[in-house]
């Protein structure tokens, strides 16, 4: 199996492969993540690759995880725009699906279901009520404070850097709080909560 329709499988993507045939076959295959909480779709892993991401980017393992576990889609033109800021609103929308969330029918702003999914646990999100902020670009920061929101700790501007226990940063300085993200940098931090076992809310 080193092919499908011609698109030549990485070394995962047979694996995975693999499992989905077992699995057609009455068996129950491994996945490295829960497919009851992400999203994983066959027909992503036959086609994992988008036009504007090189072999040698990089993110390229962190936006192929992301695409075949469906956090992300892509656009229809075959590219993911790695450079592009992140919108709040995409940022509420990839979150709330990595913590399990399913989507029903839109209601008002296209990501307001997704704010509301969080509501109750009071993520520093500044588009809950204004759509406006929803188009606002997420920093490092805030992404510090959403993930230590989301697991039940503190949320200052410092407090939060440590608490997110994931970026690696030595100093508050070092983190870079005010730095805008990229479509590109917001899977990594994505699959480090995924292998550090943060996968539901607190």
């Amino acid at each position: 199996m080193g092919s499908v329709n011609g698109v030549e499988l990485d070394e995962e993507a047979r694996y995975h492969m693999c499992g989905v045939l077992f699995l057609t076959s009455g068996g129950t295959p491994k996945l490295s993540y829960d497919p009851d909480r992400l999203h994983w779709k066959l027909e992503n892993w036959l086609y994992p690759a988008f036009i504007d991401v090189r072999n040698d980017h990089w993110a390229r393992e962190n936006i192929t995880w992301a695409f075949r576990t469906g956090l992300i889609q892509g656009f229809p033109d075959g590219r993911f725009q790695p450079l592009s800021l992140l919108k709040e609103s995409d940022f509420t929308v990839i979150a709330a699906k990595y913590f399990g969330f399913k989507p029903g029918a839109t209601y008002g702003h296209r990501a307001q279901q997704y704010y509301d999914f969080f509501k109750p646990y009071n993520l520093p999100l500044k588009g809950h009520t204004n759509d406006t902020a929803k188009n606002g670009t997420v920093t490092r920061g805030q992404l510090a404070q959403v993930i230590a929101a989301s697991q039940g700790a503190a949320y200052g501007p410092y407090s939060a850097v440590g608490a997110s226990g994931i970026t690696g940063a030595k100093t508050f300085e070092d983190y870079h709080f005010n730095e805008p993200l990229t479509r590109a940098q917001i899977f990594a931090f994505f699959q480090r909560m995924e292998a550090a076992g943060m996968t539901a809310l607190k």
